[in-house]
């Protein structure tokens, strides 16, 4: 299984909302189906060359936009499935 990696090259602003917001996108466009196991804070800071810190921050807003699991906040729930829409607006 290939690991998740958001696309943040085009994106401005603090490094932990562009994660933030290319996961809003990957949900909306169905690259990043609900029940997906996210990687490991410490994995996705190593992939993107960012700190552990900037994706542990990431994974906690995402967990605040109701976007991944608050348990583990590495896994993305099926019930997100009808709140992409959601998503994607707070994102804006």
């Amino acid at each position: 299984m290939a690991i998740w990696l958001p696309d943040i090259e085009e994106r401005s602003g603090p490094k932990y909302l562009q994660i933030v917001e290319a996961m809003a996108k990957d949900i909306a466009v169905g690259r990043l189906a609900p029940g997906t196991r996210l990687p490991p804070h410490r994995e996705l800071a190593y992939q993107l060359g960012v700190s552990a810190n900037t994706t542990s921050r990431a994974y906690a807003e995402a967990v605040r936009r109701d976007r991944s699991s608050a348990a583990t906040s590495t896994w993305l729930p099926p019930q997100l499935a009808g709140r992409c829409h959601r998503c994607e607006a707070q994102s804006s």
